[in-house]
């Protein structure tokens, strides 16, 4: 992480309030801002070395997007945990809203987001660029932490995940089309579009369901070169 970011990720960190729901918008933020500064690591990696970036299957740069995709998606959790939170304190008078509120908890990040959105009378359009970007993070997340593990020599819902993410994103140089998943995705562009996509996400449902754009309150800059 470059000096000039960590001197800002301490100062911000110092300065944090106490109230829980100021903590939980400051998480989303820093989780954001830690997915960033990553992806800027691995463009630098890239960058300083260009001709043999992917050679090596062991090799820091994926180690570094990996962090970064997993750091923005945990900004999207932390950001829809604090806004179910911020419900239910709002409705504590209403048992039915608290109830609902209670079970969100427990589901998957999407389904929460899809939820929330339902109490507050919103509904997320499946067929909207945003959302299904969202939900290829979602399936290459949970692919890269094995929430339904599949061994190589099946490799059928990675296959499906590896079409829908060659759509997205450009191959990797020096990297064979046959190269097992996910290291055949793990370059600086996959950092920045899972960035690019937590930032989306946050911005559009903020707007949809009228609450603050936690992810927007990071303190470094999120756009990425």
């Amino acid at each position: 992480m470059a000096k000039a970011e960590t001197t800002k990720l301490a100062h911000s960190t110092a300065t944090v309030a106490a109230s829980d729901e100021q903590l939980g918008a400051t998480l989303a933020a820093y989780h954001i801002q830690a997915a960033a500064a990553l992806a800027r690591q691995a463009k630098r990696e890239e960058s300083d070395n260009t001709a043999h970036a992917f050679e090596k299957v062991f090799n820091p740069i994926f180690w570094t997007v990996s962090a970064s995709v997993l750091m923005a998606w945990a900004a999207l959790e932390a950001n829809i945990n604090q806004l179910i939170k911020k419900f239910e304190d709002e409705n504590a008078g209403n048992t039915g809203r608290i109830e609902r509120c209670s079970f969100l908890y427990g589901e998957q990040v999407i389904l929460k987001y899809k939820g929330l959105a339902r109490l507050k009378e919103q509904e997320l359009s499946e067929s909207d660029e945003i959302f299904k970007n969202f939900e290829t993070f979602g399936d290459f997340r949970n692919a890269l932490v094995d929430f339904q593990p599949e061994w190589h020599d099946e490799e059928e819902k990675h296959a499906k995940l590896c079409k829908r993410m060659r759509e997205i994103l450009k191959p990797l140089p020096g990297i064979p089309p046959e190269t097992v998943f996910p290291f055949c995705h793990f370059g600086y562009e996959c950092a920045k579009w899972a960035v690019a996509t937590a930032s989306g996400v946050s911005k559009h449902y903020a707007t949809l369901i009228g609450v603050e754009d936690h992810l927007a309150a990071s303190w470094l800059d999120l756009q990425l070169p």
